[in-house]
């Protein structure tokens, strides 16, 4: 009991130094940058989870392994092991990978991410805009350690983040933390509403050579409900709000209805639809996706449309 009551001492004034140290950080950060193209790492903006993805890209409430990328404090929900990998087919030969593990404890949940990004070969220039004969292959990597736990039965969580990216010879890093919590104490018509809020991406600059950016600064909140529960089936409604540092806000909402055929099938359809997708038509704000579970397995898929540059497909296991 005075391990634990220590514990959650020393947690509370992790949590609150933390906090005071975000605000800060946020005041300084939201002065870095003013519209498109005035960040880097924007791979890190790459939604993970099919699940997620189909349903609007929302996430502010998840509560499994994924919520390593969209919320952390949604790992207090997790409540045995789990591991998440996703392949996603993004544009003109760019593939996207990502791994989660999420492992509960009696101090709190710990969580491992990597999110790798790469493309094939470029063709090299020299300074007069003449090829050199040589290739190179561009990459980003982001590593996340994640810790969540429940703070007067609150749930909260940070991520601290390592983050690379590779341009032919040079190499620019940063770190970054996310800071995130969860409200579920609220009911309509005995069904639990879930308020997430989390600040994504806030960190340091991004520097190659002698220049650095800012990184994707996110503010992110949302909520989730159930509008349907019965013994084998079930409808959720989701909706985010985010305010990024270079662009307007954009708000994503998605649906998904699922059904349990005997004890160990379950598939599930998604939708959702975000704004804020200037340059396309309306159709491409929509993504869709189904899944299919077998006792503790789930495979998941999501299509997403992005006007002229294609389509984009997302696998997870």
């Amino acid at each position: 009991q005075k391990n634990g009551g220590f514990m959650k001492k020393t947690f509370r004034l992790f949590v609150f130094a933390q906090f005071i140290g975000l605000m800060c950080l946020l005041n300084q950060a939201t002065t870095y940058a003013s519209g498109p193209g005035t960040t880097t790492a924007s791979f890190l903006k790459i939604g993970i989870g099919s699940k997620n993805i189909a349903m609007g890209e929302t996430g502010a409430t998840s509560d499994d392994v994924n919520a390593i990328y969209w919320n952390p404090a949604g790992l207090n929900y997790v409540s045995s092991k789990e591991i998440s990998l996703m392949h996603a087919i993004w544009f003109e030969d760019i593939s996207y990978q990502y791994l989660g593990y999420a492992h509960p404890t009696d101090i709190g949940t710990f969580g491992v991410g990597l999110n790798y990004l790469s493309m094939k070969a470029i063709e090299e220039y020299d300074i007069n805009d003449e090829l050199t004969g040589e290739t190179y292959k561009p990459s980003d990597m982001a590593g996340t350690i994640s810790y969540a736990r429940k703070v007067k039965d609150i749930p909260v969580g940070i991520n601290i983040k390592y983050i690379s990216s590779n341009l032919d010879d040079e190499i620019g890093t940063a770190f970054a933390v996310d800071v995130g919590g969860m409200y579920d104490k609220l009911k309509i018509k005995n069904e639990k509403l879930k308020i997430g809020l989390v600040v994504q991406n806030l960190g340091t600059k991004m520097k190659f050579i002698d220049e650095g950016d800012p990184l994707p600064l996110n503010i992110k909140l949302g909520c989730s409900y159930n509008i349907l529960r019965r013994v084998n089936s079930a409808a959720t409604l989701a909706l985010d709000v985010n305010k990024p540092i270079d662009n307007d806000i954009r708000v994503n909402f998605g649906t998904e209805y699922s059904r349990k055929f005997g004890e160990n099938i379950l598939l599930a359809g998604r939708v959702g639809y975000k704004t804020n997708t200037k340059g396309y038509d309306a159709i491409d704000g929509l993504s869709a996706g189904f899944g299919f579970g077998f006792k503790e397995y789930s495979l998941d898929y999501a299509f997403t449309p992005y006007g002229d540059l294609g389509d984009t497909h997302r696998v997870s296991v």
